[in-house]
């Protein structure tokens, strides 16, 4: 779900230009300011959670289980695992 939300957020951002350029309320206005502002947290939030699961991915149980016995011996011994 994360993998595929970064493709849709270009929308979210052009959905709060598109409010934002429009001639709004003050009270409008700030609810929109706080939409653009929570896509713009959540876009980096998204980011960050991203590149943590490609850093946790080398250790999945379908990583470890693609290596031979005496990679994951080797691996073992040298205290890399």
């Amino acid at each position: 779900m994360f993998g595929e939300q970064p493709d849709d957020l270009w929308l979210w951002a052009e959905t709060g230009d598109r409010r934002q350029a429009k001639d709004l309320n003050t009270a409008t206005a700030a609810k929109v300011d706080q939409y653009v502002a929570a896509v713009e947290a959540f876009a980096a939030s998204n980011t960050a959670i991203l590149a943590l699961a490609d850093e946790l991915a080398a250790g999945t149980i379908e990583a470890t289980l693609a290596n031979s016995d005496l990679e994951l011996g080797v691996e073992t011994l040298a205290g890399s695992r």
